[in-house]
């Protein structure tokens, strides 16, 4: 089923008054489906607003529309929380957007741009806990990256270079004790890399090239240096 209502809207910036298509189409239980706001301006008929919801009425998206490239768009779950909210540029998420759990808790929160993520993105747990910062470029992580366990420990830090990882990696055991220390280039495990265990003894050394382990120089089992 389809309704039409014409509505007469005073301008904010003239006399003029500006008329209102309103075009709600409904679910079968007779709840509005999908709710299309149009406005004539002159001899310009232009989509401003289209909201559609779950069959329980509850909204589901909220789209706002500036013009033809720019749009405010706000999404909820079923139980009416907010789910994302940020701004579309040619149908594609730019700018700042923010992302909930059904709880209520924020999710995640960060740039876009032009449909890439970018810049430093903030992660949290559905307890409120923050679970990781990420810095994007283009789209894939570049720079630092940091990762926490839900007690609030710090879990890993390292950094990368379009979306690889290069550079120091360390990380820990969800006690505080420190897991592992090595470095990455483009992506390939290098150098030296040292294991501890959940105690902090350290229980191996491995030297890598390139991503090939190529020397063993200490394990749980012996001190001495093993070809691989």
């Amino acid at each position: 089923m389809i309704l039409v209502l014409f509505v007469l809207l005073p301008s904010c910036y003239t006399t003029e008054e500006k008329e209102e298509k309103v075009v709600i189409s409904t679910h079968a239980n007779g709840e509005p489906q999908i709710e299309e706001v149009y406005q004539q301006d002159g001899f310009q008929k232009k989509k401003v607003k289209r909201i559609s919801y779950y069959p329980n009425g509850q909204e589901r998206e909220v789209k706002k529309i500036k013009d033809d490239t720019k749009t405010h768009l706000t999404a909820y779950y079923k139980n009416g929380q907010k789910k994302h909210e940020g701004k579309l540029s040619f149908e594609k998420r730019d700018g700042l957007w923010k992302f909930w759990y059904k709880n209520g808790q924020q999710r995640q929160k960060g740039h876009f741009e032009v449909g890439d993520k970018t810049g430093e993105w903030h992660y949290w747990y559905r307890n409120g806990e923050k679970a990781n910062i990420t810095h994007f470029k283009n789209g894939v992580p570049h720079g630092l990256v940091k990762g926490w366990f839900r007690n609030g420990n710090l879990g890993h830090k390292a950094y990368f270079e379009n979306g690889k990882e290069h550079g120091e990696w360390q990380s820990w055991h969800e006690n505080g004790k420190k897991l592992g220390l090595g470095r990455y280039i483009q992506g390939k495990k290098d150098s030296i890399w040292t294991f501890w265990n959940q105690d902090g003894e350290m229980t191996k050394k491995v030297k890598y090239d390139q991503g090939n382990r190529v020397e063993i120089l200490k394990s749980a089992n012996t001190d001495t240096t093993v070809s691989s």
